[in-house]
């Protein structure tokens, strides 16, 4: 009798990557990057290496974990890279590798981070390769200053970070009268003695569908010195 032995299609690996919330806030917590590998195949034959350089102002924040495969040599928090992430061999996947991550304010709106892996058993890796880029909201506390009991106005756009097409709204102030925001400019009045000051607070939050991904800031609203006449003759 004869035994003929074929050899079936190798592993083929396929990566996807995405970020949770869709919108990044900076300072906010329960944020992470997710990388799915699809494997075709299966079984992998090897270990499958990850590599991921994180883009500025985004740092790991938490332990790194994987479902449907073993995760080894990722770095702990504070991390630029995924530098020594591998997943062992003899999965047949989907492998799910979430990323903590904290948001720092120097970080791109929008970021933009790719995964890429190699191994596996895959001769040729043609799909192993995700990117995901996601709009930054940060918020960032101002001051304004003006004559006492003068009228002002503030636009807090031109130090926030936010994506196209989100909303400004003011939530809270301690300016008497209250004063408005539209879209993203203070209006109100300086409190009415040099040197005191008065608040504004305000969020801003994404476009639909994510409307309910909001950071908040604070406008100090400060008053000046008063003018002052010299008179000569």
């Amino acid at each position: 009798a004869i035994l003929t032995v074929t050899a079936g299609a190798a592993p083929a690996l396929t990566v996807t990557k995405s970020a949770t919330p869709a919108v990044l806030v900076v300072g906010a917590s329960g944020q992470s990057y997710t990388i799915t590998i699809a494997v075709a195949n299966g079984p992998t034959t090897a270990a499958i290496s990850v590599s991921d350089t994180l883009p500025a102002g985004v740092t790991t924040n938490g332990a790194i974990t994987a479902t449907g495969g073993t995760l080894s040599g990722c770095p702990g928090s504070g991390a630029t890279s995924l530098a020594g992430c591998s997943i062992a061999s003899g999965t047949s996947g989907p492998v799910v590798i979430t990323v903590p991550v904290a948001v720092a304010a120097n970080a791109a709106n929008p970021t933009v981070n790719t995964a890429t892996v190699t191994g596996g058993g895959d001769p040729t890796c043609t799909n192993c390769t995700g990117t995901t880029s996601n709009p930054v909201i940060d918020a960032v506390n101002d001051t304004s200053t003006g004559q006492p009991g003068q009228p002002g106005t503030f636009n807090v756009t031109t130090n926030d970070k936010f994506p196209v097409g989100s909303t400004f709204t003011q939530t809270a102030t301690t300016c008497v009268p209250a004063g408005t925001m539209t879209a993203g400019v203070a209006s109100f009045t300086y409190p009415g003695t040099t040197g005191s000051s008065c608040t504004v607070t305000y969020s801003v939050c994404a476009p639909a569908p994510n409307t309910t991904i909001c950071d908040t800031a604070i406008l100090t609203v400060t008053a000046g010195a008063a003018p002052a006449l010299t008179v000569t003759k």
